[in-house]
């Protein structure tokens, strides 16, 4: 067999090894690198002053708050000295307007009979004496048979009581004869009277036999009407057929909760705003406060007479009624000087003789609306309180806590 042919042998060449100089100095410069960083850094820190710590705007100590002088803290708060004026106004309740029974005029059937006519509508204006309601009635007939009856034998007894004078000037008749017509005739003449009486009761104005027309007894407004034509009435019927009352002044009934009635008084001034004119409120005054609380609605029903002139008030209509404020003097702050925690409602008032010291006291409220809130018991006429920006208080007083 041939062999192949032998390549020349070549030994390795080993890696040539570093100089020790080499290696000594790159170890050198490395250190030196290193401690010039950290002189650097210890020069640049110890070269320059630590930082101040910003100051607290306030301190917190129990219910008190210390707001350091010239803290923006300060443009947060609005300071305002307490002082005495109005009570503010209750709330608006809720009422109904409502004629005045004193100026109306119930309409009823004063004989027994069917309605043939209606002459008036619901809310129109009559005149005292006009026309409102024709009815047919026999009993009609038998009104003026007792009344015709009684003139003719009142025409007759006194044709008897001259002839009988006339013969007992004569002395052709007793005395007693002629006392006795005399008496007879007294007897017709107020049977005649009582039935003219009877007829004048009725206020109606007759047309024919037994056709009698209901009239109006004053000038108004119909403001109730519940017969109908064809309707048997009489004067056993309980409903009126109508109500004609006089607008002039009306009565305004409210609905106040029984926890605002104690504060009302007869003779205080109330507004009475229409949700058809709500610019143009009228002024009233209450004339009657109920004495019975209502068991449903926990009302009170309060009466206002209302003048109405104008007749901007139409009954049945609702409206809002705001009662006047009285002459109760009461400290009167805004709503944001209030702050609540746990049910309680607080005030911060400035200490006298610290101006920088704000405490929260505890205070009792009255009425509250419109932004602002009464302060009964806890704030006093001359203390200066935080009016704006009370909530921030509260605030730092509650965390300085946790």
């Amino acid at each position: 067999m041939g062999s192949f042919p032998q390549a020349p042998s070549t030994p390795f060449a080993e890696p040539p090894l570093a100089a020790p100089w080499r290696s000594g100095r790159g170890i050198a410069t490395a250190l030196t690198v290193t401690a010039l960083v950290v002189i650097v850094t210890f020069w640049r820190h110890a070269g320059s002053s630590p930082e101040p710590a910003t100051p607290a705007s306030f301190i917190v100590a129990n219910d008190h708050v210390d707001v350091v002088a010239d803290a923006p803290t300060w443009s947060y708060l609005t300071l305002a000295t307490a002082t005495l004026g109005d009570s503010l106004a209750p709330e608006p309740v809720p009422g109904r307007v409502a004629f005045d029974e004193a100026r109306s005029q119930p309409v009823v059937a004063p004989l027994p009979g069917r309605v043939e006519t209606v002459a008036v509508r619901l809310g129109q204006r009559v005149e005292q004496g006009e026309r409102l309601i024709a009815v047919r009635s026999s009993a009609l007939v038998d009104v003026y048979k007792d009344l015709r009856q009684s003139q003719a034998e009142e025409a007759a007894r006194e044709k008897n009581v001259a002839r009988l004078r006339s013969l007992f000037a004569l002395k052709a008749e007793p005395e007693k004869e002629l006392i006795s017509a005399e008496e007879e005739l007294k007897q017709v003449q107020l049977a005649r009277e009582a039935a003219q009486l009877k007829l004048r009761s009725l206020a109606v104005a007759e047309t024919d036999g037994n056709l009698y027309w209901l009239t109006a007894s004053r000038a108004g407004v119909v403001v109730e009407r519940t017969v109908l034509v064809g309707q048997e009435i009489g004067p056993d019927r309980t409903d009126p057929l109508m109500v004609v009352a006089d607008l002039v002044e009306v009565i305004v009934t409210a609905d106040v909760p029984e926890e605002q009635v104690g504060v009302l008084q007869v003779g205080q001034g109330a507004q009475i705003v229409s949700p058809a004119a709500p610019d143009h409120p009228v002024e009233g005054r209450v004339e009657y406060i109920g004495e019975v609380v209502d068991p449903t609605r926990r009302m009170v029903d309060v009466r206002i007479r209302v003048p109405d002139d104008d007749h901007a008030l139409r009954p049945n209509a609702f409206v809002e009624v705001e009662f006047a404020s009285g002459s109760a003097q009461r400290i009167v702050v805004p709503a944001d000087a209030v702050v609540n925690n746990a049910q309680q409602s607080f005030v911060f008032v400035q200490k006298p003789d610290h101006a920088a010291t704000l405490g929260r006291r505890p205070v009792t409220l009255g009425r509250q609306r419109a932004g602002k809130a009464e302060i009964v018991t806890g704030l006093r006429a001359g203390e200066t309180y935080v009016s704006k920006g009370a909530i921030l208080l509260l605030n730092a007083i509650d965390l300085a806590r946790e």
